[in-house]
């Protein structure tokens, strides 16, 4: 899994609209994953928030967005 897809399925499983995030609110997502879960290697709150902000811009998430 690499952390577009982690940030894509977090954001796809989300109870509230996807909105941008900043680098704390990323440290504190990552901080509640569990890293026995197979989490990526390269995983950080930077490449974390890159990503997901990327895909809130784009509206990747929004054919599945539960």
């Amino acid at each position: 899994m690499t952390t577009r897809e982690l940030a894509l399925e977090l954001i796809e499983h989300a109870d509230d609209a996807p909105e941008q995030i900043d680098l704390d609110r990323a440290a504190e997502i990552i901080s509640h994953l569990d890293p026995a879960a197979g989490l990526p290697s390269d995983l950080t709150p930077e490449s974390f928030m890159d990503a997901w902000n990327a895909i809130v811009q784009e509206g990747a998430y929004e054919d599945n967005w539960s």
